[in-house]
């Protein structure tokens, strides 16, 4: 069984979600919002939190937490994949 849209900036923690949910996989992690919003570094911050916590926890499939929004910079959506792709 699996949780998607865990959104940081909708109050949702992966650590707190994991102890609370052990038995559930959860996706996400990196806000949309981030990403259509922030800056590069923004990014690459909130992808780097979310895979540290993945790595310590397991179970968590590290992604943005919803759609990614129309309009969002490239550099963004490009930011977090190879943050993603060179931590993997």
């Amino acid at each position: 069984d699996a949780f998607y849209e865990v959104d940081l900036r909708a109050g949702m923690d992966l650590r707190r979600l994991r102890e609370r949910f052990p038995h559930l996989t959860l996706l996400g992690g990196i806000s949309s919002v981030t990403l259509h919003r922030g800056t590069r570094d923004d990014v690459v911050r909130e992808t780097m939190a979310a895979l540290d916590v993945a790595r310590q926890l397991g179970s968590i499939m590290v992604g943005c937490s919803n759609l990614i929004v129309c309009q969002t910079p490239m550099e963004n959506f490009w930011a977090m994949m190879e943050t993603l792709w060179q931590n993997r």
